[in-house]
């Protein structure tokens, strides 16, 4: 016998998402009769209030959204549901994309296209921009949204009819990034179409690395300094992620970036008001980036994203899965699969030994301008990393609050993206004995009692 209601869906701030169908003995192949949405969960943290305002605000969206796709729901599940209304005919949904625009706003050159579809604003527009820039400098085809398109499609299960020029490397690699999803997601299979354009051509240009000043970007950039020639700072602007923190965090990274001698590209984009409310930044953030990055085709040749787990711990549906980065590339950029070392208490230890990497190290958003809060589960998992390799002292300065074992211990972790929980797997594993290890360890078993499970692929099952 069927439950009352049937989960659907997982979104970034949400817990599991349910459609209520009613009484049992109603009849089938009618709507379900409500909405019933668990209590919302803060990715970055409970006191973070731009975040929960963000959270109601998208409420409204997944009704609409949810209310676009019931279709989706299967047929045996229907057996439970009912109101009197007839189901209308069954379709699928369809997004399009149009109207690209290149322009000129000021300082800085914006790409855009027109996106319409379920749950979406009329007339909002995905703009891609590069601030500071002349406009012929960025990529003038629709190529950059191409990829973002088909991943919005597959994760929804909705048509795509995109009704502007790519050229032919970037249709090709969408198409396979796309079978990508498929196979190592579990994303929906869609067709993606679009019309072909000439690439255009370009000369020698440098190779760049995304450069966030976490240990993973940091990491990288000490590593291959001799093979990089520029840097890309993904920043944000406008509700909710463009708050006055950012304003700071960014004035800082700005100073970093000159200190260290290389040009920063800065980029912004508004794809997360699209993607957070279906999928998490932890699965979305490579096609964005890679969308970002293919948009200064005018300017650079390489773009390299960086790594975050050891690689025996990478999940199945990482965001930097190669196959999946290879097809975000096109004919001008080439999408990277970069990293320094396998894991990062091994990344730690390059940073601590790096006196421009220690001095500038940034992973939290907590608190604005320098330095880190030292009590989220990013603050806490990262000065771990670097006691777990005796090196927390050159980093210990950049963390408002100590680590202690009693910190790690209160952790709340319901809302952590399980990509970022495969990073205490990597503490226990490598913490020498004692009290931190075992806060680490109980902190792990309390939300997976069974120790022994196969670190990339059980996790994943038990923490959705």
């Amino acid at each position: 016998m069927l439950s009352a209601s049937v989960l659907i869906g997982w979104s970034s701030f949400y817990s599991p998402i349910a459609l209520d169908f009613g009484d049992e003995s109603q009849r089938k192949g009618k709507r379900p009769v409500g909405l019933a949405l668990a209590p919302p969960l803060n990715y970055w943290g409970e006191k973070y209030s731009p975040y929960r305002e963000h959270q109601r605000q998208s409420a409204k969206y997944w009704a609409l959204l949810l209310e676009s796709y019931y279709t989706r729901i299967p047929r045996n599940a229907l057996t439970a549901c009912c109101q009197d209304e007839p189901m209308p005919p069954s379709r699928t949904p369809v997004t399009r994309w149009g109207d690209h625009r290149v322009e000129q706003r000021g300082s800085d050159a914006v790409s855009s296209m027109l996106v319409t579809g379920a749950g979406i604003d009329p007339g909002w527009r995905l703009e891609l921009r590069l601030h500071d820039a002349d406009a012929s400098r960025i990529d003038h085809t629709a190529s950059p949204f191409l990829g973002i398109a088909a991943f919005h499609g597959a994760r929804t299960a909705s048509g795509v009819r995109f009704g502007d020029a790519v050229t032919p490397a970037t249709l090709t690699g969408v198409r396979d990034a796309t079978t990508d999803l498929v196979d190592h997601f579990g994303f929906t299979p869609i067709t993606v179409k679009a019309p072909l354009t000439s690439p255009a051509r370009y000369g020698e240009r440098p190779r760049s690395v995304y450069f966030s000043r976490g240990v993973d970007s940091l990491s990288t950039l000490i590593h291959y300094r001799d093979r990089l020639d520029a840097l890309i700072g993904l920043d944000w602007i406008g509700s909710p992620y463009g708050t006055p923190q950012q304003d700071e965090i960014w004035a800082a990274t700005t100073t970093a970036a000159a200190e260290i001698g290389l040009p920063l590209y800065r980029v912004t984009t508004n794809a997360r008001e699209l993607l957070d409310p279906i999928e998490t930044w932890n699965h979305s953030h490579s096609v964005v980036l890679a969308a970002l990055g293919v948009l200064l085709a005018g300017i650079l040749s390489e773009v390299w994203i960086s790594t975050a787990q050891r690689e025996d711990l990478t999940p199945d549906d990482s965001a930097v899965r190669p196959g999946l980065l290879a097809g975000w590339s096109t004919e001008a950029v080439t999408i990277v699969r970069a990293s320094a070392a396998s894991g990062r208490n091994a990344k730690a230890r390059m940073v601590a030994a790096d006196s421009f990497a220690s001095r500038w190290l940034k992973v939290c958003w907590e608190v604005a301008g320098d330095g880190n809060c030292g009590a989220c589960f990013k603050c806490l998992t990262t000065m771990s990393n670097f006691a777990a390799v005796g090196e927390l002292a050159a980093v210990q300065t950049r963390f408002r609050a100590p680590l202690t074992p009693a910190a790690v211990a209160a952790l709340e972790l319901t809302g952590v993206p399980y990509h970022s929980l495969l990073n205490i797997i990597e503490l226990v594993d490598d913490l020498p004995v004692g009290a931190l290890r075992e806060a680490w360890a109980s902190v792990f078993s309390r939300y997976w009692p069974d120790r022994e499970l196969p670190a990339a692929t059980r996790l994943r099952q038990t923490s959705r």
